[in-house]
């Protein structure tokens, strides 16, 4: 899941919904992964995908980088390893 802080549109127009529908599915073909489900809404997004066992990794590094409307928050970049260690600290996660 993707989501705004405080609950906060993440997404300012149809423009931006269809702008992270074409990012996902390139990441998916760039990938070779496959995508069950999603849904894209005003202030969060929900995938849920699978991979095949050939291609299961042991490490990753998720990034997700601040656009639009998000570009002024403090908390910048945020991103997830496969360990469960987050930067930035703080509030950042809640």
């Amino acid at each position: 899941m993707h989501r705004g802080n405080n609950r906060q549109d993440i997404f300012n127009s149809k423009d931006d919904m269809l702008r992270i529908r074409d990012d996902i599915e390139h990441g998916l073909k760039k990938s070779g992964c496959s995508l069950h489900a999603y849904v894209i809404m005003t202030n969060h997004l929900h995938c849920n995908g699978y991979t095949t066992p050939s291609l299961l990794a042991t490490t990753y590094n998720i990034t997700a980088t601040p656009t639009g409307s998000q570009m002024g928050d403090t908390c910048g970049a945020m991103t997830l390893t496969q360990t469960g260690a987050t930067t930035p600290a703080g509030d950042c996660w809640r």
